[in-house]
């Protein structure tokens, strides 16, 4: 029996396109592979809590298989997905374009010559999918033909409350296909099944409107418009010709689970990259030998994600182990605390450990630098929080939440998982109070900790304190215009207001100055341009290296000139120029230096 695609007919209200799931993590900042590690792995471990088999028995096991298909493969392929040249999508494109469904271009439909590229995500020790696909309530439905509609709300101990993870599934392919197959206990009968979606854009065809929703399988009774799986041997026939590994009913502790398909991968999803996100987001539940995962590249390679070598995660996991207990402070250099609320909540726990970094970094090792890993029960990272944005981020720490309040920051959490907000509308008052502060403690733990414990000098590194706020003065030498001389520009320079801090928030604050300029008497020039430059720096005491800076708007209102950083100006031997100065804003624990440099530079036209 030949299987096909069926697309939804628009009717009724309050009915979303098919694209816009792929919309739903488009502006996460997050690349397509590391959406694609955190969503599918904390699907599967989320299904892990049921299995019946043998539940709690091991670790999830994660595998990514990547394949690439050519010539006949290709397009028998392609006609097994119902994608060949006289499918109902091609037809569709060939009358609409594809941009009139939504899909990409340069995707294979629209190219014959280019190789099908192609990952498999195949799950084992869980529960696989169960359920209708028509049922709103079951794994499938929610999994792929739903935008938001789970239970996980109300479950405890699992990483998704959304069920926005398709939203990645679909970027992932440029034809914005996904099919899943599964093994799985159903009604207690094991079964084999094998369905698959497209989220498309609305459209209108033969004289119809569509949704843009479309299914892969069977037709429905009576011509339903409702999804129906392919199961039994049928499903497990075309599994094996479409490439997935088979699962037999004959093996369940080993078969039960669930495999995806995604075609025409984009280029963006490459095993290193896979790799480095798993290593980079899950590394807790890796230490906890939770989890295992594995990735195949298209040459048949095997290897597995190895966080401890990974420039970002390496220096969190001592931290873990503290956090979790199972090793204790070593040094000076390490703190441990358990956070509790006033209240008597329990919180968790905040480690921090004071480290070195070399100067040749890895670009993101960098982006951890004094950050916080925020992790609950699901054992995935979902930030790394920068507590204080501030200099001194030689430290870094692990906070691990309490059982007790993880329902709470879950639904707190955005669909992409990336940080605990507590103006979420989803949180009642109390709870959000709860949130902010679990954020306020971090951030007023970090602080302590950086500011009590001693510099670590190791290598050539050095760490910075901060230094007090304070205006200095530059007077860079330079060539006179008309004389070339070597001197220093005879130019007047006075604070007549600031420097000073003005605070805007209570963590946050920016300074202010106003300064006058002008030509001395001496001056060669009746009137003379000059460069004038403002940089906010932050340094070490003690020193004269300069690391940070932020930006300083300039102002100078009688010339109608403004600029960042940088302006030019005309002096003048007769009367003095006033500048106005503004930094950006800036976290209140910063200490600034604002220092202006001088240069003239020509006679004005």
């Amino acid at each position: 029996m030949k299987y096909g695609w069926h697309l939804q007919r628009m009717f009724g209200i309050g009915l979303a396109p098919g694209l816009a799931v792929l919309e739903v993590l488009e502006g996460s900042g997050l690349p397509i592979a590391e959406q694609l590690a955190r969503e599918v792995i904390q699907n599967s471990c989320d299904a892990a809590r049921e299995f019946t088999p043998q539940a709690g028995s091991g670790p999830v096991r994660v595998v990514f298989r990547f394949r690439r298909l050519e010539g006949e493969e290709r397009e028998r392929f392609l006609d097994l997905l119902d994608l060949g040249s006289s499918s109902e999508l091609r037809t569709r494109i060939s009358h609409l374009g594809p941009n009139g469904l939504g899909l990409r271009a340069g995707n294979v439909l629209q190219n014959p010559n280019r190789p099908v590229s192609v990952l498999y995500i195949e799950d084992f020790g869980t529960r696989g999918l169960r359920g209708d696909p028509s049922d709103p309530d079951s794994d499938v439905h929610r999994l792929m033909f739903s935008i938001g509609s789970t239970d996980k709300d109300l479950a405890e101990k699992t990483g998704g409350s959304y069920g926005f993870g398709k939203s990645v599934l679909a970027r992932a392919s440029w034809l914005n296909l996904v099919l899943a197959y599964t093994l799985c206990e159903d009604g207690g009968t094991l079964v084999e099944r094998l369905i698959g979606a497209a989220y498309l854009k609305s459209h209108e065809y033969c004289g119809e409107k569509w949704t843009g929703w479309a299914w892969f399988g069977p037709e429905a009774p009576s011509g339903a418009a409702y999804p129906c799986w392919i199961e039994g041997h049928s499903a497990h026939q075309l599994a094996r010709a479409l490439g997935f590994t088979p699962r037999s009913t004959e093996e369940p502790d080993t078969s039960v689970g669930t495999s995806l398909l995604l075609p025409n991968l984009v280029l963006d999803v490459t095993p290193d990259k896979l790799k480095s996100g798993v290593e980079q987001w899950w590394w807790p539940r890796l230490e906890d030998g939770e989890l295992r995962v594995e990735i195949v590249d298209e040459d048949g390679r095997r290897f597995e994600p190895e966080p401890r070598s990974h420039p970002t995660t390496r220096f969190f996991i001592e931290c873990y182990r503290l956090a979790t207990g199972r090793a204790e402070p070593s040094n000076e250099y390490q703190s441990v605390k358990r956070l509790d609320q006033q209240r008597g909540c329990q919180l968790g726990t905040l480690a921090m450990q004071r480290i070195s970094f070399e100067e040749d970094a890895d670009e993101r090792q960098i982006d951890t630098k004094g950050t916080i890993a925020l992790i609950r029960s699901a054992r995935m990272v979902v930030e790394y929080f920068k507590p204080r944005q501030r200099l001194d981020t030689s430290v870094v720490g692990v906070f691990v939440a309490h059982d007790e309040i993880d329902r709470i920051l879950k639904l707190s959490e955005p669909p992409n998982h990336d940080r605990w907000d507590p103006n979420s509308q989803r949180l009642h008052p109390d709870e959000g109070t709860i949130v902010r502060t679990v954020l306020r403690r971090i951030k007023e733990q970090y602080r302590d900790f950086a500011e009590t414990t001693p510099r670590r000098l190791e290598g050539n590194r050095r760490l910075e304190e901060m230094s007090k706020m304070f205006g200095r003065l530059f007077s860079v030498r330079r060539g006179i215009p008309e004389t070339g001389r070597s001197i220093a520009d005879p130019i007047h320079i006075r604070f007549v207001d600031g420097p000073s801090a003005v605070q805007t928030s209570d963590e946050r604050q920016l300074t202010r100055a106003e300064v006058e300029l002008q030509l001395d008497e001496s001056a060669p020039l009746a009137q003379a341009r000059a460069r004038f430059e403002a940089r906010a720096a932050i340094v070490e005491v003690g020193s004269k290296a300069e690391r940070e800076s932020i930006d300083t708007e300039i102002a100078c209102f009688e010339q109608n000139v403004d600029g960042t950083n940088r302006v030019e100006l005309v002096l003048s031997r007769d009367h003095a120029v006033r500048v106005h100065l503004e930094s950006a804003q800036y976290d209140a624990d910063w200490s600034l230096e604002l220092s202006i440099r001088v240069e003239v530079f020509d006679a004005p036209q």
